[in-house]
């Protein structure tokens, strides 16, 4: 039996949490922990975590080969990882030793200031992208787009142009998945070479869907990036403008903003 092993490379603040839930109640897939912490650490792949997961996957088919009901009678069929990671030739490396499937998750990236203003003033200042101080999280929101424009969306574009001038992976958007999210798990389950039904997708999404301050996914609105102030949205395009011959629309950039297409 081969082991499905999906990789979830996604953008802070793009329903990556309610997706990989989504992609781990596949019948017989699981979630998988591919680093050893985050909190401020930046998200690469832990090739012994890899390791510990390909090897609970052993365990959990001998189990079951010899006690189906204990894992519900399905039998166990991959796992799927969740990770802010950029694209480097280590990484392909990895993914390609490891025989993993890809899938990118992308979204809007004025909506990203907007959501991720409001996670850092609510939730937590801990993230690997900057550094965010507690004092910072009573700044007025204008101030704090201007700062999450200068210090935090150049991590993004990094992510979004790496994984752009890479191939074999999935690209899929927040806007699409919010959109369609049941086709979007059969895209991903079909991309990864899984034979799931439409009704075994609808049930992961339900479920995934039913504990959102776990998924963390109580938002699932786009266009929230039209509140952005002006001066913190021409601070994007003008970063963006380093990048004339990458295509940002999958980001929410139209082409004669970013000069793709001039």
């Amino acid at each position: 039996m081969n082991e499905h092993r999906i990789l979830v490379a996604c953008m802070p603040k793009s329903g990556s949490t309610f997706l990989t839930e989504a992609i781990a109640n596949l019948p017989g897939m699981r979630r998988a922990r591919l680093v050893p912490a985050h909190e401020r650490r930046e998200q690469e792949i832990s090739t012994s975590r890899l390791d510990l997961e390909i090897q609970k996957s052993l365990v959990m088919r001998e189990i079951w080969r010899s006690d189906r009901e204990l894992l519900g009678g399905r039998p166990p069929r991959g796992f799927v990882g969740q990770l802010h990671l950029r694209y480097s030739q280590p990484t392909h490396d990895i993914i390609e030793r490891y025989q993993l499937t890809p899938v990118v998750l992308v979204r809007n990236i004025f909506d990203v200031v907007v959501s991720l203003r409001d996670h850092i003033a609510d939730t937590s200042p801990n993230m690997a992208m900057a550094y965010v101080t507690d004092e910072m999280r009573t700044w007025p929101p204008e101030r704090m787009f201007a700062f999450i424009a200068d210090m935090v969306i150049p991590w993004y574009l990094n992510f979004f142009v790496c994984w752009a001038q890479s191939d074999s992976h999935l690209l899929i958007t927040y806007e699409e998945m919010t959109a369609d999210p049941e086709g979007t798990l059969g895209r991903i389950a079909d991309h990864a070479g899984m034979n799931v039904r439409p009704p075994a997708c609808k049930a992961a999404v339900d479920v995934a869907g039913v504990d959102k301050t776990k998924t963390r996914f109580n938002q699932g609105v786009a266009g929230r990036g039209e509140q952005l102030p002006a001066e913190a949205r021409a601070r994007i395009l003008e970063s963006i403008a380093y990048y004339p011959d990458v295509d940002f629309s999958m980001i929410g950039i139209d082409a004669r903003a970013s000069g793709h297409g001039s």
